[in-house]
């Protein structure tokens, strides 16, 4: 500090300060060396770090001159305290917010978020949904599923064959009458032109028919046979593979005269999707019968249910 000495005031002996100040000593207390001076202003009156003067000389924060040192212990104010070691948080009137372990829980008039551990909630009057047009799109009505598939569902006994197709098959005889001697004998069907073949299965022969998915499937077979003389034994049958599977047996008393008879057997079949195959025979105990051709009186179909458990 500059000696400006001025009579009357004294120096302490034990402080070496004079033992009073003049209105010269205070300015000379408030002014701070800090480099240049500015244009107008041969002497700052601020450190320049944490307040320093503007272009036209006027009194502003420094850009750095606020630090953890200047901010206190608690802002209080419209909802934000904290700081010197506590956590900060916020409160607003209108929204009450919480942060837990379990993650964020929020009330308010548009939108409620429940968390657990097990996933999250969403309720509220209004949601934003972001769509990326190929599964899930918007429609004139509302929100429409486009695709569903294999990449879609993680259950790995559904795949998108059993959920785009009802695999089938319908074959008749496409009016050709067959003649079956004692014993069984393979029906023949017009595979090469089927009613109905959708799906994945295919005709190996033109008395078999090979699923393309596994599971348990549903197979019926309509045999019409023409006049047989009386007491002759016939069967139907269905053979998974050579294994015999389902039989039905046809009127043994019927006269000649009056002896034309439909006869229908179904089952319920696991099928292993690769090599199992059915097929449908007719069993004639003694003679010959000839079962009718008609598109409309002997059938052999097959639908798949569903995967067995």
């Amino acid at each position: 500090m500059a000696d400006n000495f001025v009579k009357g005031y004294t120096f302490d002996g034990a402080t070496g300060l004079k033992t009073g100040a003049n209105l010269e000593d205070l300015i000379t207390l408030a002014v701070f060396a800090a480099g240049a001076a500015d244009t107008g202003n041969a002497t700052r009156l601020f450190d320049g770090s944490t307040i320093d003067l503007d272009a036209s000389n006027r009194a502003q924060v420094a850009d750095a001159g606020i630090g953890v040192d200047q901010i206190a212990a608690a802002i209080a104010g419209t909802g934000l305290s904290g700081g010197a070691g506590t956590a900060l948080s916020v409160d607003v009137p209108t929204v009450a917010a919480a942060m837990d372990g379990n993650g964020l829980q929020a009330a308010g008039s548009f939108l409620n978020i429940n968390t657990d551990e097990q996933g999250f909630e969403i309720i509220g009057g209004q949601l934003a949904l972001e769509l990326d047009g190929t599964t899930l799109s918007k429609s004139a009505s509302g929100l429409k599923v486009n695709a569903i598939g294999a990449s879609q569902i993680t259950d790995g006994t559904i795949t998108a064959a059993k959920l785009d197709t009802m695999d089938c098959f319908l074959v008749d005889k496409n009016g050709t009458n067959q003649v079956c001697t004692v014993g069984a004998t393979d029906l023949v069907w017009d595979t090469s032109s089927p009613v109905i073949n959708v799906g994945s299965g295919t005709f190996p022969t033109n008395n078999r028919y090979r699923p393309g998915i596994a599971g348990i499937w549903e197979f019926t077979l309509i045999v019409t046979h023409l006049a047989i003389a009386t007491n002759i034994n016939v069967n139907t049958e269905i053979r998974k593979n050579t294994t015999l599977i389902a039989q039905s047996t046809g009127d043994v008393s019927a006269s000649a005269a009056n002896s034309q008879r439909s006869i229908v057997i179904r089952t319920f079949v696991n099928m292993n999707g690769t090599t199992d195959y059915i097929k449908a025979g007719f069993n004639v105990t003694t003679s010959t019968v000839t079962v009718y051709g008609a598109d409309y009186s002997t059938l052999f179909m097959g639908r798949f249910i569903g995967q067995a458990s």
